[in-house]
C-alpha cells in the first residue's frame, strides 16, 4: 500500500521482475496561470521505488488498483514457492 495523493492514475507505472516490485510516477503541478504561491505542501516531479520482495511472486496475477490517493497492490506467491503438503506412506 502507498499513499500517493494528488497523483493521477496516467502518472503511475508498476513493474515486477523477479523479486523485485518498481514502482514509478510523476506529480505534476497544478497549472495556475494568475497568482504567486508563497508556499507549497507538496513536491512535485518524478519519483522511483524498487521493493525487494520476500521470494518468488507471479507476475501475471499481480493486481493494483488505486483509489482516493491509495495504490494497494497484491503480489500472489508463484506456485513454485507456496508449501506443499507430502503424504507420508507406512510400508
Amino acid at each position: 500500500e502507498a499513499e500517493l495523493p494528488g497523483f493521477n492514475l496516467d502518472d503511475l507505472e508498476i513493474y515486477v521482475t523477479g523479486n523485485q516490485l518498481t514502482i514509478k510516477g510523476e506529480r505534476r503541478p497544478p497549472e495556475h496561470k494568475d497568482g504567486t504561491w508563497h508556499r507549497q505542501e507538496r513536491e512535485y516531479g518524478k519519483f522511483s521505488r524498487m521493493i525487494e520482495i520476500p521470494g518468488d511472486v507471479d507476475g501475471e496475477d499481480v493486481l493494483a488498483e488505486f483509489k482516493n490517493g491509495v495504490l494497494h497492490i497484491t503480489l500472489p506467491k508463484s506456485e513454485a514457492v507456496k508449501p506443499r503438503r507430502i503424504q507420508v506412506n507406512a510400508n
